[in-house]
């Protein structure tokens, strides 16, 4: 690649990535209800409710007590909840069965249990219900179900696992979710056509680990990340920028076990490193074609920064055609002690100039050491 070709104010990409069938988008939204045990499946429920959202709205997803107001009698607003929705999606991994409460009691034996009562609900109404198996688990027998819960086992399912499957089986349950709900309103056709994709793992020797309230999910040590930005729509789209902002905040520093695991790194069409301080961060673009990368990087840093428009450089563009999509792969790496949030925002127009912006839910890195 000719180095200078990092600095063309302009540029379509020749890497792409073909999409599947094109999307049917009807014009009413019916909510989807997600359906869960927090001891059993809290993280791969918080990845599929952020799936959801940029689909669906988050508004119109609901995740439990959590959207309960304080005060409301919780057994009559799942009821009410799930009677609304246009499809719930029954999240179910290894321990949801057999869950049991202080008294080591089955949950589910509970009349009084969430999850019986969405189910309950959502079975009485007729309300589709996709079983949603986590990993490698298995739809539980109905001999060992409550008998007003033995109707799902006859429910169609789907699964749901790890990477590097989730962005398959997610897409699938979207999809079938579509289908029954529709999509929101509020979208315009540009805003339907443009998805901002981001999946993330640890870097080698991090972790990633739930610390709980108030920090929640933390990536320990720092992670990869894949960003995938595609065109679903009719015509072509021009993403014209991408906003990278971070916070930092002190928190005790975290130390784990060596592991030995070492990353193997794949050439892709766009790379992107980043570097986390307690000021803000600093990094660069390596930008490729085929298997040679180029020799000139677009530098940037500060807290919050608009990475297609670096200091003294052109503005960088991708023209995405419909159908296909863009890949960078890149990594969040900390330097200083402490927990950082970062979120990734991209924007993309069209030829009348239409404006559609896709925001990631921050994603917390924590800096790690090793015993």
């Amino acid at each position: 690649m000719d180095p200078a070709a990092a600095s063309i104010p302009y540029r379509t990409f020749g890497i792409s990535t073909k999409m599947g069938p094109r999307l049917e988008w009807s014009d009413v939204m019916k909510p989807v209800f997600l359906s869960y045990r927090h001891n059993d499946s809290a993280d791969i429920t918080a990845r599929i409710f952020d799936h959801l959202s940029r689909r669906f709205g988050a508004s119109n997803i609901f995740r439990d007590v959590d959207s309960i107001p304080l005060g409301a009698d919780f057994r009559e607003a799942l009821k009410n909840a799930v009677q609304s929705c246009g499809a719930m999606v029954a999240v179910i991994g290894n321990t949801w069965l057999d869950s049991k409460d202080a008294g080591g009691n089955r949950r589910l034996d509970d009349i009084n249990d969430w999850v019986r009562i969405e189910l309950e609900a959502a079975l009485e109404h007729d309300i589709p219900v996709i079983p949603a198996l986590v990993g490698d688990t298995t739809l539980p027998d109905a001999t060992k179900l409550p008998e007003r819960l033995t109707a799902i086992t006859f429910r169609q399912l789907t699964h749901v696992r790890p990477d590097p499957d989730f962005s398959t089986d997610i897409e699938r349950l979207t999809r079938a979710l579509e289908s029954y709900v529709g999509t929101s309103p509020l979208e315009s056709p540009l805003q339907k056509s443009f998805r901002f994709k981001i999946e993330l793992e640890p870097v080698s020797q991090g972790r990633r680990l739930d610390l709980g309230k108030p920090h929640g999910i933390v990536y320990a040590g720092g992670c990869k990340f894949r960003m995938t930005l595609a065109n679903t729509g009719m015509g072509p789209l021009i993403v014209s920028s991408m906003k990278l902002t971070s916070r930092w905040e002190p928190i005790e520093a975290l130390t784990l076990e060596r592991m030995k695991i070492l990353y193997k790194g794949i050439l892709l069409p766009h790379q992107l490193f980043i570097h986390l301080t307690k000021q803000g961060f600093q990094g660069w673009w390596l930008l490729s074609y085929g298997e040679r990368l180029s020799d000139v990087s677009r530098p940037f840093d500060q807290s919050a920064v608009d990475l297609f428009h670096s200091e003294g450089q052109p503005r960088l563009m991708f023209r995405i055609n419909a159908g296909e999509s863009e890949v960078i792969d890149g990594t969040l790496q900390p330097q200083d002690e402490g927990l950082y949030d970062v979120q990734f925002s991209a924007l993309a127009t069209n030829a009348q100039s239409e404006k559609s912006a896709k925001t990631m839910k921050p994603t917390r890195i924590a800096k790690v050491s090793f015993r």
